[in-house]
């Protein structure tokens, strides 16, 4: 019997990218999935897409709020899964279909399952991003030393090694409840992903790591303002 995976999306102003963000989610091989779309107060048609959604599929289901922001977002968002494993999508971005198949596969005794990550910049410029570590588990011991020292920055690859977005992993609800309360207590508008997924990775007794990407990231074009700093509420 399969387990059950929420699917959580922050949904703000996305009217242009959002049909194709939640079609792949719908599109998944893995079947067993709630989608939790998080109206973030938009002010374009995006709740309207996704009332559309909610009316057409029984396991779509939509919180409208306020504008709070995407922290506040997520949060509302797990707050409401009922299941055991949440992940997260951008709406912007969209998903392989075999992507949560491939991850819930090896789910039973890790807290964490990450993947990799494409970006998308346009059609002839997609870039896998690469990643030091082989396939596999990798228990406590193995966290702290082979995961935890190089996560903030790895001279082979002159970046961090495990990249923090939320989008590429799959974790135990229990456990990062812990971590979403902690981080939706903080004044933080940047950087929420890194204050999550690295001290989650210190509570984690086991991770999967997968090296292949399936997540598309949405790049921004060059000199475009990213949408929190837009945001009145990022200088408040």
């Amino acid at each position: 019997m399969s387990k059950k995976l929420s699917v959580i999306i922050p949904v703000y102003n996305v009217e242009n990218y959002l049909e194709k963000c939640i079609d792949s989610v719908l599109a998944q091989i893995y079947s067993d999935i709630e989608i939790i779309l998080v109206d973030d107060g938009s002010t374009d048609r995006s709740g309207a897409i996704c009332d559309k959604y909610a009316d057409e599929y029984e396991n779509v289901i939509v919180i409208h709020k306020s504008n709070e922001g995407v922290i506040k977002a997520r949060l509302d968002g797990l707050m409401k899964a009922s299941s055991e494993y949440v992940t997260f999508v951008d709406a912007d971005d969209w998903i392989d279909k075999n992507m949560y198949m491939d991850m819930m596969h090896h789910i039973d005794d890790s807290d964490m399952v990450m993947s990799q990550i494409y970006r998308y910049y346009d059609d002839d410029n997609i870039v896998a991003e690469g990643i030091i570590y082989e396939d596999g588990k990798y228990d406590k011991a193995d966290i702290k030393e082979k995961i935890i020292p190089h996560i903030l920055h790895c001279k082979e690859i002159n970046r961090w090694a495990i990249d923090p977005s939320l989008c590429t992993k799959i974790f135990r609800k229990e456990l990062f409840l812990l971590e979403m309360k902690r981080v939706s207590e903080l004044d933080v508008w940047y950087g929420d992903d890194t204050a999550l997924v690295f001290p989650y990775l210190t509570r984690a007794n086991s991770i999967y790591i997968l090296s292949k990407p399936y997540y598309y990231h949405r790049q921004r074009q060059k000199g475009q303002v990213p949408y929190y700093i837009k945001d009145d509420l990022f200088f408040g």
